[in-house]
């Protein structure tokens, strides 16, 4: 695939800042983080008809979902050319045991609490990057061969 050094070191420094940011987000008490979502919600509120907290449960949760996506995607570059095909797999496990110590921090953060559900969601964020990264893999892949053949 012949990637150069600085791809490869991108390719590290990506999952590690999404990391930070997830955590300076799971850093923001309550109130603050409510009304950070609240500018989403109220912009939400113009083309979905219903309650206040159904939008913010829902903005919110989807924050979380859309949070570990990118994780999920990013930590498959790193992983995949050091493990091969099970990377996916190790980026799985990775990307959920960083979702079990964002609950886990949010416990001591004003306001937040630890949400099980919250941690099904974020690794199911994860694999849904996983896979959607994987997908695209393989079209590239079978794009790249298909140009081989015509030459």
């Amino acid at each position: 695939m012949g990637e150069d050094k600085n791809s490869k070191k991108i390719y590290k420094i990506i999952p590690v800042l999404i990391m930070i940011f997830i955590f300076v987000q799971s850093a923001f008490p309550a109130d603050l983080s409510s009304r950070e979502s609240g500018l989403i919600v109220s912009l939400v509120r113009h083309f979905w008809d219903a309650d206040p907290e159904t939008i913010t449960f829902t903005v919110r949760k989807c924050a979380h979902f859309i949070e570990y996506l990118a994780l999920g995607w990013s930590l498959l570059l790193p992983v995949t050319n050091r493990f091969g095909r099970p990377g996916g797999l190790y980026a799985w496990v990775f990307g959920s045991l960083y979702a079990v110590t964002d609950e886990i921090h949010q416990i001591f953060v004003e306001g937040r609490s630890c949400e099980f559900s919250d941690i099904l969601l974020d690794s199911a964020g994860v694999l849904t990057g996983l896979l959607i990264a994987l997908a695209l893999a393989k079209i590239r892949a079978a794009s790249h061969s298909l140009k081989e053949e015509k030459r």
